[in-house]
């Protein structure tokens, strides 16, 4: 099973890297603009949401429009082997951590029942809403007790059929999937 999600990570990050910029600029565009009109993001207070990097889904937008409508960010943090979010509210707050990630370093815990919505990244997704992250867990972990709304953000070609399931693996509760643009 490590051996499979391995190669699917390897495979997905390439497709995801082999993307030209003016599709994955149009998908992250259509992905923002359904996730703005979703009941679970206009009740959200807080959202928690990493701070994209490379050939990411594109967040940062969706950090400036939650900014824009009075809402707390939180991005996530490991902290002691565990993760946990802590507040932000400009980019110049985050620094770089390991694995090439920005990360509030200094910023307020965020307490688990006050984040009403957390964007949940991955590679690769099941319509079931399960997903393939970056490994280690840490996503899962913290999701095994939260109770406020997940989504995520998936470009067409993470969208897969079969995808490696473990017992330990939380489901995320909405995909927003995009739809292929017309050539």
């Amino acid at each position: 099973m490590k051996l499979d999600k391995k190669r699917l990570r390897a495979h997905m990050k390439a497709k995801r890297e082999s993307l030209p910029a003016e599709d994955r600029a149009a998908f992250d565009r259509q992905l923002q603009h359904e996730l703005f009109y979703q009941s679970s993001w206009a009740k959200a207070d807080s959202i928690g949401i990493t701070v994209s990097v490379g050939s990411e889904t594109d967040t940062s937008a969706v950090i400036t429009r939650a900014w824009q409508e009075g809402k707390l960010t939180a991005a996530p943090v490991v902290e002691k082997g565990k993760m946990v979010f802590r507040y932000f509210s400009a980019m110049e707050e985050l620094v770089a951590a390991p694995f090439g990630l920005l990360e509030p370093v200094s910023g307020k815990l965020a307490e688990k029942e006050d984040i009403d919505m957390i964007i949940v990244p991955g590679l690769a997704f099941n319509t079931s809403g399960y997903r393939l992250g970056y490994g280690g867990g840490y996503f899962d972990k913290y999701l095994s007790n939260y109770s406020g709304s997940t989504v995520s953000l998936v470009y067409p070609f993470q969208l897969i059929d079969s995808l490696p399931v473990e017992a330990y693996d939380i489901a995320v509760g909405k995909l927003l999937v995009a739809k292929e643009q017309k050539k």
